[in-house]
């Protein structure tokens, strides 16, 4: 039987990089089988056409990554899904705007367990 762990981020009017979601979360993934993640620009003050949703991992907890372990980029008005490999102990997301226009986006990750 499988288990299904579910975290919702958002990032509220970013106009940085490398920027922590509005609630920071560093999320186990030990026993992750599959790790899905989807993010969604269609918030109506979203105005960023440019923003990247970066997966930021750990070894240990400790020691994070310094170039993202995955990323993707997002427009305006889109939402999009995308698998990120199990191995990493933890990750943690961070947002760039790289227009520096106004990011309203959100990001749903499901860690799925055995």
């Amino acid at each position: 039987m499988y288990r299904r762990r579910s975290y919702t981020f958002t990032w509220t009017n970013c106009t940085t990089t490398d920027a922590a979601p509005d609630m920071d979360t560093i999320i186990d993934c030990r026993n992750a089988i599959l790790i899905v993640i989807q993010i969604d620009s269609t918030h109506p003050s979203n105005n960023s056409e440019d923003f990247d949703v970066n997966v930021m991992a750990s070894l240990d907890g400790e020691t994070w990554d310094t170039i993202p372990y995955a990323e993707r980029n997002i427009g305006d008005n889109e939402v999009k899904t995308f698998l990120v490999n199990p191995g990493p102990e933890k990750i943690r997301l961070r947002g760039d705007s790289n227009d520096g226009k106004a990011g309203y986006i959100t990001a749903r990750v499901h860690i799925i367990e055995d």
